[in-house]
């Protein structure tokens, strides 16, 4: 079950990217990276050297919703503060 979410997510989050115009997939590419079959991260690298980073962001917003909706909620401002802690480490990231 565990590795069935994880696959999902990756799915999602990778497809997510690319429907907000971030970069392009394809449906072998995205079941290449959703399962992390051979030569996936080569794959992901071919299109282009901040899709890795977009994507590890994308990422990070699914485990955290999945954690909002399955974990004892905090309170509103910690959420934020959270949200603006993740969003500023990855702009770095890319902008490096």
């Amino acid at each position: 079950m565990r590795r069935a979410r994880e696959i999902v997510k990756r799915a999602a989050a990778l497809d997510t990217g690319a429907i907000e115009g971030l970069y392009e997939v394809d449906r072998g590419f995205t079941y290449t990276v959703a399962f992390e079959t051979a030569a996936w991260e080569v794959e992901l690298a071919k299109k282009g050297e901040n899709v890795r980073p977009l994507f590890e962001a994308q990422l990070h917003a699914y485990d955290y919703v999945l954690d909002l909706a399955t974990k004892p909620s905090q309170s509103p401002r910690r959420r934020f503060a959270y949200c603006m802690k993740l969003s500023a480490a990855h702009r770095r990231r890319i902008a490096s």
